[in-house]
């Protein structure tokens, strides 16, 4: 058997454990795993910035403390306004960490649609 189908039996074990049952936990995975590998790129001004999924997880894991200490509270909701871009991500994952529901919104959304969904 190739490292291809052991890596991705290994994975599938570890799903039905219930190890990988939320992406936050995927993401402190990879974090352990491939600290230094990049996970996301973003282009700002004709420059790549490249992440890490140790990057990554510092930021989730920030915000998401930052959103606790604002109060945040298991299943309270959470409207994230905003491009597709990492830092959405972040602030998704980061919030489900917290334990909250993350809402996203079209940033081109108008104002009475914001007040609809949120």
């Amino acid at each position: 058997m190739g490292g291809y189908e052991e890596e991705r039996e290994k994975l599938d074990r570890l799903r039905t454990e219930g190890r990988f049952d939320t992406l936050p936990k995927r993401l402190r995975h990879m974090s352990e795993q491939r600290p230094g590998t990049v996970a996301m790129r973003k282009k700002a001004l004709g420059i790549w910035n490249e992440y890490t999924w140790a990057d990554c997880y510092e930021r989730v894991k920030c915000i998401g403390l930052g959103l606790t200490a604002l109060g945040l509270e298991r299943g309270d909701k959470v409207c994230i306004v905003g491009d597709n871009d990492p830092e959405w991500f972040w602030a998704e994952l980061a919030v489900q960490s917290a334990g909250g529901v993350a809402i996203g919104i079209y940033i081109d959304s108008v104002p009475s649609e914001i007040e609809y969904i949120a």
